[in-house]
């Protein structure tokens, strides 16, 4: 199975019928697609070709389908399915419509509101001292960009 990002619109991996590109990154490439067997739409997230064949890679896939099965929250989407088809692994998730965080933030630093809301939430779900994450957000120059500071 080639996992050329749009080589996979309407192809079919394992029962899931591709419909659309929906992003992609470093870990992943993501797609809209239909659980032929369950009639309902599904999100897709396939290795990329180039990581396939690197074993690092691989189980860093299927560490993050494991953490993400794990998760029970309204803002994360259910894990369905864990596979490989053709040598390609592949995670099926809930598909959710709305915007994601890379298009919220849209090249521009978030408000220090936006910032704590995001941060109360992610530290609800994984159970993070808030400070911890004040922390890392400083650390990692978020507060300081919404401010205006750095």
């Amino acid at each position: 199975m080639a996992t050329s990002s749009q080589q996979l619109v309407g192809a079919t991996v394992s029962h899931y019928r591709i419909l659309r590109k929906i992003g992609g990154g470093g870990m992943g490439i993501v797609y809209e697609a239909e659980d032929v067997n369950l009639g309902r739409r599904a999100a897709l997230k396939v290795l990329p070709e180039e990581l396939v064949s690197d074993r690092r890679s691989r189980d860093r896939f299927q560490r993050e389908a494991r953490a993400a099965s794990a998760l029970d929250h309204n803002n994360i989407c259910t894990v369905y399915d864990v596979g490989e088809h053709e040598g390609v692994p592949f995670i099926a998730m809930q598909y959710l419509e709305g915007k994601n965080l890379k298009t919220k933030i849209a090249g521009k630093p978030l408000d220090i509101e936006s910032v704590v809301d995001l941060g109360i939430q992610i530290a609800d779900q994984q159970r993070v001292p808030l400070l911890l994450w004040i922390a890392l957000c400083i650390d990692a120059n978020l507060a300081t960009r919404a401010h205006g500071w750095g």
